[in-house]
């Protein structure tokens, strides 16, 4: 976000004489322009241009006042100064259509910006930055702003946006290139509440601590339709920050660097929708990371982490609900499949969770009163596939492997000491129809019941009591058809 401040009673950057009112409308050459009669308007035709050299706190287009319309067909060029737009509009009200070519170098800069509630911008045309800093494709500080942006924005200076919007109930419905090369650069930024955005073609960013698209606010609805790609440390593809926010991502997201999340939501509440894939890049890295209370996670594609300490997805508060009908799969040491830090989680395996390293779980719970339900498959190369870390005696933790009906084709499967482990509370462990579990069934301490929920012949269900009562479980247990062993 780049704020402008201006001295509205006297205009230090024009002589009087270039302040124009009414309708003006240049088709050739022109030095800055300013109008500062509500209702004005300014139409660059194909054929004009209009150029601000230098100087700071100025505009090669200025509107001050309500109500004022810029049409750019042909060029406007901010050239060398700080603080000083392309467009720019102070006032409610204001309109700017661009399908022609805005330039901006120098620094603080934007392309297009209004100040002031009930903007609406139309960009088809092209916005380019230069090698300079913080400068915006479209800024708009205000509330109600509509933005329609097809054209494209390019910058390779550090701090670059292509959209920045700074308010409350924006909807911005965005498409075109939006590529930036430098430090702390985003496609899309959005800090306010109830806004709503809707993006149709790729974003691209490379630099340390850049992000495809930010949302900082609550009730926040983003669709994102095709693919975000990010390259540098401490990146993101998209990053999250409020309350009931809402995300559908149907594009592929791309996180290519150390300490790099390909989508990072920190709010309660929120709800994430997942149809596109997720690939990271790095140490210490997420596919998905969520932060906060009675968030909603459903995954329908692939997660893939490749980097040391990288985990497919990150969960850490209470009451979160997660369906992943995917394939979730890391490929290093320490880099668990799922994480959930936080009590009263219920997880669903529909899809697969694979992981290849030592000490990376497929599963693994911290909290209490947590439920995990296997449908689908989970498998580790070197650890332990399903891991409780509760130790708060009393409570209890659940674990279903299987279905009721006809049979699942579900299966735990790992190399580690157990294939499964429960924590210290009281806890169940459910098998039921196609449940397959390769290993040991440590339940930890407490008292823990296992109940076996399975459809099998008379002949064989009676050889199965027989040997579950010469195992004569001592920490725990087995009860079938309601008698206990």
């Amino acid at each position: 976000m780049v704020c402008y401040t201006f001295v509205f009673c006297t205009i230090t950057a024009f002589d009087l004489t270039d302040a124009r009112a009414e309708d003006i409308i240049v088709d050739d050459a022109q030095p800055p322009i300013v109008v500062n009669e509500d209702g004005s308007t300014v139409l660059v035709t194909p054929t004009g241009s209009v150029t601000l050299i230098g100087g700071s706190l100025s505009a090669a287009i200025r509107g001050v006042g309500n109500d004022i319309s810029i049409v750019n067909e042909g060029t406007v060029i901010t050239q060398g100064g700080d603080n000083s737009p392309a467009i720019l509009i102070q006032g409610i009200n204001g309109r700017v259509e661009s399908s022609g070519i805005i330039e901006i170098t120098g620094s603080n800069n934007a392309g297009i910006s209004i100040i002031g509630d009930d903007a609406f911008v139309r960009s088809t045309g092209m916005i380019t930055s230069g090698a300079t800093d913080n400068n915006e494709g479209i800024s708009i500080v205000g509330d109600n702003a509509t933005v329609i942006s097809t054209g494209s924005f390019i910058s390779t200076g550090s701090n670059g946006e292509a959209i920045s919007i700074d308010g409350n109930n924006a909807s911005v419905t965005s498409s075109g290139l939006i590529s930036t090369d430098g430090s702390e650069s985003e496609g899309i930024s959005l800090t306010g509440s109830y806004n709503v955005l809707d993006r149709r073609d790729p974003i691209e960013t490379i630099g340390v601590d850049s992000e495809g698209i930010s949302s900082t606010g609550d009730n926040a609805v983003l669709i994102v339709r095709d693919s975000i790609s990010t390259q540098d440390l401490d990146s993101e593809g998209i990053s999250i920050s409020g309350n009931n926010s809402e995300l559908t991502l149907h594009g592929p997201v791309t996180a290519q660097g150390i300490d790099s999340e390909g989508i990072s939501s920190t709010g309660d509440n929120v709800e994430l929708k997942i149809y596109g894939s997720i690939s990271t890049n790095g140490a210490d890295s997420e596919g998905i990371s969520v932060s906060g209370s009675n968030d909603n996670l459903s995954v329908f594609n692939f997660i893939a982490t490749v980097g040391l300490d990288a985990e497919g997805i990150s969960v850490t508060g209470d009451n979160a609900k997660l369906t992943i009908d995917g394939d979730i799969t890391t490929a290093h040491n320490l880099s668990e499949g799922i994480s959930v830090i936080g009590d009263n989680a219920t997880l669903d395996i529909k899809g697969s969770v694979t992981t290849d390293g030592s000490d990376s779980p497929g599963v693994i719970f911290a909290g209490s009163n947590n439920t995990l339900n296997v449908l689908g498959q989970i498998q580790t190369q070197g650890s332990t596939p399903v891991l409780f870390e509760n130790i708060t005696e009393g409570t209890a933790d659940l674990l279903v492997v299987g279905k009721n009906g006809p049979p699942a084709d579900a299966l735990i499967s790992g190399g580690g000491e157990f294939a499964v482990k429960m924590g210290d509370g009281n806890d169940t462990v459910r098998i039921r129809n196609g449940a397959t579990i390769n290993g040991e069934i440590d339940c930890g301490g407490g008292e823990d019941t296992i109940i076996f929920e399975i459809l099998v012949p008379s002949a064989e269900f009676q050889e199965d009591k027989a040997e579950l009562a010469e195992a004569n479980p001592e920490d725990g247990m087995i009860t079938i058809n309601g008698l206990t062993y």
